[in-house]
């Protein structure tokens, strides 16, 4: 039978290809995963999800994780997180090692990207590491929330969004 795409693994990034896929009006959609159901995922599997995005502050992440009660979030203090703070993270970060034209990529679709996984079924939450003083809450520039559940809630999103598209996920399936 014909397909409209095929995604080989089943990865958070492969995850959000099938969705997008979907979305973008693909009826036909696969993925192929070589790992066996149990150990699928990737790095995703590992990885703790914080996401750092540019955003406007405190108001603007309260719009992305409204189910966090109001006592716990107020005890959040969030700056915003400007474009050209983010820009020179990256440069800091990779010892000025970053293409400028993926670097701005990156920058300027960072808030999209966030916004368009909440809107695809992804729930995100506080991140759980911080700084806690005097009761109050300090996060590192830029990185205030990260998908519920870590890299492996963020894969049983994925796979949850996904299967209710209808994308066919297939496991020990590698590809030659």
């Amino acid at each position: 039978s014909d397909l409209d795409v095929i995604v080989i693994g089943a990865g958070s990034a492969a995850f959000e290809a099938v969705v997008a896929a979907k979305k973008a009006g693909a009826e036909r959609v696969v993925m192929l995963e070589k790992a066996p159901e149990a150990e699928y995922g990737g790095n995703a599997r590992y990885s703790g999800t914080g996401f750092r995005f540019v955003h406007a502050g405190k108001a603007e992440i309260r719009e992305l994780i409204p189910d966090v009660p109001q006592d716990v979030f107020d005890t959040m203090q969030i700056n915003p997180y400007t474009a050209e703070a983010f820009h020179a993270d990256l440069q800091r970060m990779t010892q000025g090692r970053i293409d400028r034209k993926l670097a701005d990529v990156l920058v300027t679709e960072s808030n999209r990207a966030v916004r368009w996984m909440i809107s695809s079924g992804i729930r995100f939450e506080p991140l759980k590491e911080h700084a806690k003083v005097e009761g109050k809450r300090y996060f590192e520039r830029g990185i205030v929330i990260h998908v519920a559940g870590g890299g492996p809630g963020q894969l049983a999103q994925w796979r949850s969004v996904a299967t209710k598209l209808g994308v066919d996920i297939r496991f020990e399936s590698p590809v030659c």
